[in-house]
């Protein structure tokens, strides 16, 4: 049975057992199994042995069990359908498409193939910019695609170079900091202006360390509205190879904007929050405060710049080169054909000045439907009120604005639970929120319910099933040892 004379449980242990399927290794095999498996206090019995009390306590247990499980099935159903929870989610046939997987969008949707081939083959020339030598004068302007940096790259360049215009696109004189390597511009040397200036649409922690940053927000339905019409009518549509009103602003808004894999401008708006709202080196601007209030917004960069001899002339000078009327005028300074025809030589054969880039504001929120509010409003209260205590793009206006009431230097304060948000604010476009989802609601009662559920269920069964578990292998393993020739005896 084993080599030299040791016995059967001695062999088992030493690793020299040769199990050759006999009745006797099977029962030596069984009883070493039983001795190392502690068995339960209390032995199973059968059916026949166990006393009418001990029935009846089963029963109880059974029954108390069952109303647990119901009520934790209660609290459950009212968990998921309540206003909070209903807020998290948008409407569900939006809901369904944004958390599909990517491949069976694609194969629902084809339509968005040539879109998001066009996505992956811009994505996979962009390089991560935090092993960029910054100086610690540099400036980076950073906001999420759609959210306005053309007008902010404008803006600031034209406040260091006394407005000049002499470039073609933008990204000639603010380089887009993630593509620069890629067309080959060089943004190691000096520019022609200090201090430097970079744009980029990175998370905080894709961008070196050691420099300033200007962090814009906008409207999310605005910015989904900005990508949509670049995507389906700009000259990003072109690229792609995609023609005008082939993805609607729904599918655009569930399978791409708001869709579960990426949840880019949420996320992208929580990587620059925690990391930076508290940071003096970063201004932070909402893209309504550049189009609606552009002296204010204009002064406050200039501080931020460090340029102390902005005179009347030069302030006039960029506030008119910053306004909607003149930027569409000169709509091929800001169409990103610098950047796209170096990417792809195809793309040079495109009409210039057909950007979709700047937009009336008016028209940009003409372009939402009912349901695409919802599903935008369901990100923000699922995504950035937990984290921020913002219920709405509104309740974050406000925030920045007193931010930057705090001077330069100064410690800042969060904003974080302690806004009041009106419902007026709230209903705005029907974005940011009516009502939030707050983490300290129902969640805790479900779980709490939950867990007493499993601890009742652990209390009324778990001697039983471990019982007839060990009891069920212990047979198992003899009978996978002893194969056909069975004994019944050892049963």
């Amino acid at each position: 049975m084993a080599e030299g004379h040791l016995s059967g449980s001695a062999a088992l242990y030493s690793g020299r057992l040769i199990i050759r399927g006999d009745t006797m290794v099977a029962m030596e095999f069984g009883s070493l199994l039983e001795s190392v498996w502690p068995k339960p206090k209390a032995p199973p019995r059968s059916a026949a042995a166990i006393s009418k009390e001990d029935r009846d306590t089963l029963h109880v247990q059974k029954v108390c069990l069952g109303l647990l499980l119901l009520l934790l099935l209660v609290v459950g159903f009212l968990v998921l359908s309540s206003p909070a929870s209903k807020e998290r989610n948008g409407p569900p046939h939006l809901e369904k498409v944004a958390r599909m997987q990517s491949g069976m969008v694609l194969d629902k949707y084809p339509n968005l193939k040539p879109l998001m081939s066009f996505n992956s083959r811009i994505t996979s020339k962009l390089q991560d910019a935090r092993k960029f030598k910054a100086l610690p004068t540099d400036v980076f302007l950073v906001d999420f695609m759609g959210g306005g940096s053309h007008l902010l790259s404008q803006m600031a360049h034209g406040l260091l170079s006394n407005g000049s215009l002499a470039f073609s696109d933008i990204a000639e004189v603010v380089p887009w900091i993630e593509a620069a390597h890629s067309v080959g511009q060089a943004v190691d040397g000096p520019q022609a202006f200090s201090p430097r200036l970079f744009s980029s649409h990175h998370l905080r922690p894709q961008l070196p360390e050691k420099a300033r940053y200007v962090f814009l927000v906008r409207e999310p339905m605005d910015v989904l509205a900005s990508q949509w019409l670049q995507y389906s009518n700009g000259t990003w549509a072109q690229y792609g190879g995609v023609e005008n009103a082939h993805v609607t602003l729904e599918l655009f808004a569930a399978a791409v904007f708001a869709h579960k894999s990426s949840d880019g401008f949420w996320k992208h708006l929580l990587s620059w929050y925690h990391c930076c709202w508290h940071d003096p080196d970063v201004l932070w601007l909402a893209y309504e405060d550049l189009v609606e209030q552009p002296a204010a917004s204009i002064a406050k960069l200039a501080e931020f710049l460090r340029i102390d001899d902005l005179g009347p002339e030069l302030f006039s000078l960029v506030e008119a080169q910053t306004t909607q009327q003149f930027m569409l005028e000169h709509a091929s300074y800001f169409d990103d054909h610098f950047v796209l025809h170096k990417l792809s030589p195809g793309f040079q054969e495109l009409p210039w000045g057909s950007s979709q880039h700047v937009q009336p504001a008016a028209e940009m929120v003409k372009v939402g439907h009912d349901d695409v509010p919802l599903l935008v409003n369901a990100r923000w209260s699922g995504l950035v009120t937990p984290a921020t205590g913002l219920h709405s793009y509104s309740d974050l206006r406000a925030a920045i604005e007193r931010r930057q009431g705090t001077p330069l230097g100064e410690s800042i304060a969060a904003p974080g639970g302690g806004l009041p948000a009106t419902a007026a604010l709230r209903a705005t476009r029907g974005v940011g929120g009516t009502g939030s989802f707050s983490p300290s609601s129902s969640w805790p009662l479900f779980l709490s319910v939950l867990g007493v559920a499993c601890f009742a269920f652990r209390v009324a069964f778990w001697g039983l099933s471990l019982a007839q578990l060990r009891a069920v292998v212990v047979f198992k393993c003899r009978r996978a040892l002893m194969g056909k020739r069975q004994d019944p005896s050892l049963i």
